[in-house]
């Protein structure tokens, strides 16, 4: 009977954990940003596991750390709860060796572990996940909870599962971002370029330097807000600059 009672558990469980996972795979297709991404896992999917601590961190590379993003937890007279630890480098804590290794671990009694750092609330356990796409790992996820040997095998495979789904979605959410700044940076050398041709032809077709600074003031103020702006005109003779044409506030001032 015992059995029989173990084995409808643990299908339970993996059932939830299933759902779980399909629902988080469904909601994927409508974060469109890095913070409601974070936000979903942490308040939604990890909080689901049973988990009372969660940390996501992403990796710079350049600089060799680990930056915080977003957390969960069980705080006292508080809704958010934030790590004492804002940055980890590479070389420090479990987070940091995870990082570095690129592999799992599940840490059962992290108070005989040198690589601990304790937090403002010291856990007992720990499981860290790293988030990896194509071999290069983008941050790692880090949960502790205050019982020793919380974490199971179980635990490990389904936050496995949803570090995979994360760092796939962070990957195409960063190629986006990357390509809709690659598409704004050729817009606005577009309009430089056009607005380089239309000051060329505008020193051929100007018939007069009012004209001309009229024309410029206009091609420069499509190109970045100029409400206040002015030319001025070196003379050698005297060493001074001869300000010929002045905008304030919108509004041309002869001088």
């Amino acid at each position: 009977m015992s059995y029989k009672n173990d084995a409808t558990k643990a299908l339970e469980i993996k059932t939830d954990q299933l759902s779980i996972i399909n629902q988080f795979s469904s909601s994927l297709l409508q974060l469109d940003t890095l913070d409601e991404l974070f936000e979903y896992v942490t308040t939604h999917v990890v909080n689901r596991l049973g988990f009372v601590d969660c940390v996501i961190y992403l990796a710079d590379n350049n600089a060799y750390t680990l930056n915080q993003v977003a957390s969960m937890g069980i705080a006292h007279a508080r809704d958010k709860y934030q790590a004492e630890r804002k940055v980890i480098r590479f070389s420090e804590g479990i987070t940091g060796a995870v990082a570095t290794t690129g592999k799992a671990v599940i840490i059962d009694d992290v108070t005989k572990d040198h690589r601990y750092i304790a937090d403002e609330r010291p856990a007992q356990s720990e499981l860290c996940v790293p988030l990896i796409y194509k071999e290069q790992v983008l941050g790692v996820i880090d949960c502790e909870h205050p019982i020793k040997a919380y974490f199971t095998n179980a635990h490990l495979e389904i936050l496995t599962t949803v570090a995979h789904l994360l760092s796939a979605k962070i990957n195409q959410v960063n190629t986006v971002n990357n390509l809709q700044k690659t598409v704004e940076q050729l817009n606005n050398a577009q309009k430089l370029e056009n607005s380089l041709l239309q000051i060329a032809n505008l020193t051929y077709k100007a018939n007069d330097l009012d004209t001309f600074f009229e024309a410029l003031h206009s091609i420069i103020n499509n190109l970045l807000r100029a409400d206040n702006f002015f030319i001025a005109l070196y003379d050698k003779k005297v060493d001074i600059l001869d300000l010929v044409y002045i905008v304030e506030e919108g509004i041309n001032t002869k001088t």
